[in-house]
């Protein structure tokens, strides 16, 4: 019997968003995945169901090798899964498209391009006009506080600031889904939690469904509507938790200090760790 729960049985509630229609931005049905070698097998995910609201912002969880990435790169269309099926709206995804855009580890800027250049080159590629893009682009410069740099090569920003360039790019494509996997996890801690407030504060202006892939449970309840955790592979979607509540603080803003404080945020953290750590047990 597949092990898991579904989106039936967490809670509806949102106190960070509004309520998200009947309509799934992302649908993952029955999705099992086998990585070929010349000498080995490795079964990587196994029965995986999952939904996705519009507007959600889904964190996954789970130990090195458990298939988080594999599933990401299924939904950015960069695999296709051996069984099952993804569909974003009522359309199955057979490749990339501009309507899901992933934000990698590691900003993948290009080194020749201006900072502008950079959030620019999806639209531009696609055919756009510059009046077409130019005010979205302006605009997602301003909202990641990129605005002065954007004449700059991307070499001459710090890590932080490279990957607000990275998102900033992703946005500019204006995709239905964005796909985000351990974007902080090479940040030293301070700037990691600054860009977790500010990605927050970009959530709540775009409404983007996102799903974001990291090894910090911390992480996953300050960011998320939900955490979902996977277990060691072959990767199973084995738990569900709805995290919704107000990390607000003064200025009405998502503040880490106040989520640290905040009792039912660390009840949240230490359900899921201990969840985690009862899989290796």
């Amino acid at each position: 019997m597949r092990k898991g729960v579904t989106l039936d049985e967490v809670p509806s509630s949102d106190r960070r968003a509004g309520s998200a229609s009947e309509a799934h931005a992302v649908a993952v049905n029955g999705v099992s995945h086998w990585y070929e070698t010349k000498d080995v097998r490795v079964h990587a995910l196994d029965e995986v169901d999952l939904r996705i609201d519009p507007g959600e912002f889904v964190c996954i969880v789970g130990a090195s090798g458990c298939g988080k990435t594999t599933l990401l790169q299924m939904l950015a269309g960069f695999l296709v899964p051996t069984e099952g099926e993804i569909t974003i709206g009522k359309d199955p995804i057979t490749g990339p498209n501009r309507a899901r855009g992933v934000v990698f580890q590691r900003p993948t800027l290009f080194p020749w391009l201006s900072v502008a250049q950079n959030v620019s080159f999806g639209p531009r590629m696609a055919g756009e006009k510059k009046e077409s893009y130019s005010e979205r682009v302006d605009n997602y410069l301003d909202m990641m506080g990129l605005s002065e740099f954007r004449d700059r090569a991307p070499y001459e920003l710090s890590g932080g600031m490279q990957q607000r360039a990275a998102i900033a790019r992703v946005l500019a494509n204006d995709p239905e889904v964005i796909l985000m996997d351990e974007p902080f996890g090479a940040l030293d801690a301070l700037t990691r939690e600054t860009l977790q407030e500010e990605l927050l504060r970009l959530w709540r202006t775009t409404h983007k469904s996102i799903m974001f892939i990291t090894h910090s449970v911390e992480e996953a309840v300050f960011l998320g509507t939900r955490v979902v955790v996977m277990s060691p592979r072959p990767g199973r979607i084995v738990h569900q938790k709805d995290v919704r509540m107000d990390l607000a603080g003064d200025n009405g803003e998502p503040s880490f200090q106040v989520a640290r404080a905040n009792v039912e945020f660390n009840r949240a953290r230490q359900e899921i760790d201990d969840y985690i750590h009862g899989l290796h047990v």
